[in-house]
């Protein structure tokens, strides 16, 4: 779209050719300036196109997205989302990142600059949405970038009504999370950077727990002890949040590992 729109401004005297690396000597010169052969030769040029239609799978259109996706500034796996997402999706996405909730939770630890906070926040969807409560493991894994795309198809299909009830449900946990955790809840003993493991660790966890405000209270400081304690000495557990992050496995760790500290303090979770 933007090469064409830019084709179209240059055809209609918008702006002059500027830094041509051969042409020089039609530096400066807007379309109306250029000699009538080279003016001819551009109108008569035919463009190749491949129009991908409705009967085109929606996973196919990710992988071409990804294919083409050269030169320039390359375009990062959820601005390419971003494309594919309905008006309503994105909306959801950006209030997600930037809702004070989620803002406090990760004591502003994640800048949205090319979509960051919004992939975090997709991750967590996509997390939520695949994991078997009852399995302590995924129903199905594709790899997570396959399964994100998936999540962002099967938001597309949901309607207003549903999409805001995530935003309630997400601001919702977020807060539940900063005042159960307190600041840099999702950071590596002495970071101050945001884990994205531990953050939808902990946002899947505090999505399906059963609440009981009294209990809460009670063992709040010894929840926080013990999950430091299991951050600096369960190995296992800090190498799932450290390499290869996005595997089955390193998830499938970090989700049971932080559900363990949680029903150990405060009962089950429904």
């Amino acid at each position: 779209m933007q090469r064409l729109t830019t084709i179209h401004s240059f055809l209609n005297n918008e702006f002059a050719l500027k830094k041509l690396q051969y042409l020089s000597d039609c530096e400066n010169k807007y379309f109306r300036d250029l000699e009538p052969k080279l003016r001819a030769r551009i109108e008569d040029t035919e463009l190749a196109v491949n129009i991908l239609d409705e009967r085109c799978p929606q996973p196919v259109k990710f992988d071409i997205f990804r294919r083409l996706n050269t030169g320039g500034l390359p375009l990062n796996d959820q601005e390419i989302r971003n494309i594919m997402a309905q008006p309503g999706v994105r909306i959801l996405l950006r209030e997600m990142a930037s809702c004070e909730e989620f803002l406090c939770a990760t004591n502003g630890g994640v800048k949205d600059i090319r979509m960051g906070a919004q992939e975090l926040c997709l991750r967590y969807l996509t997390i939520l949405g695949y994991y078997d409560w009852d399995k302590r493991d995924f129903r199905e894994y594709r790899g997570l970038k396959k399964m994100m795309d998936r999540t962002i198809l099967a938001l597309n299909d949901m309607t207003e009504e549903e999409l805001k009830k995530i935003l309630i449900a997400f601001r919702r946990v977020m807060s539940d999370c900063y005042r159960i955790l307190g600041e840099n809840s999702f950071c590596k003993p002495g970071q101050k950077k945001v884990n994205k493991s531990l953050f939808t660790g902990w946002a899947v966890i505090f999505t399906n727990r059963r609440p009981d405000a009294e209990i809460e209270e009670k063992n709040i400081e010894h929840l926080r002890d013990a999950y430091q304690r299991r951050l600096e000495y369960d190995t296992e557990f800090y190498n799932a949040i450290t390499s290869s992050t996005g595997t089955r496995k390193h998830i499938v760790i970090s989700i049971n590992r932080i559900r363990e500290l949680w029903e150990e303090y405060f009962d089950t979770i429904a």
